[in-house]
């Protein structure tokens, strides 16, 4: 048990670690950086605010499946969602 429990919470730490701020980011993008941006927020979340990242490559959580190839793999992967 207490082997799970410290994977869980390697796990977690490592999201925190692999999150972007927006500001990163926008420093990233407008820096010319090989960023590929991947909006997989639901349909019901573009609705509440059909704003989009500029350059974001739109696929929704269930459509990534059948999708995944359109992501290139050359590039740092940013993934927004809500």
């Amino acid at each position: 048990m207490a082997a799970l429990i410290e994977r869980r919470a390697l796990f977690l730490r490592s999201l925190r670690i692999a999150r972007i701020g927006q500001e990163e980011l926008r420093r990233r993008l407008e820096s010319g950086d090989p960023v590929v941006i991947v909006d997989l927020r639901s349909e019901l979340d573009v609705a509440a605010a059909p704003v989009m990242l500029p350059g974001a490559l739109r696929i929704a959580p269930e459509e990534l499946e059948g999708r995944h190839h359109e992501i290139p793999r050359d590039r740092e992967i940013v993934l927004y969602c809500s």
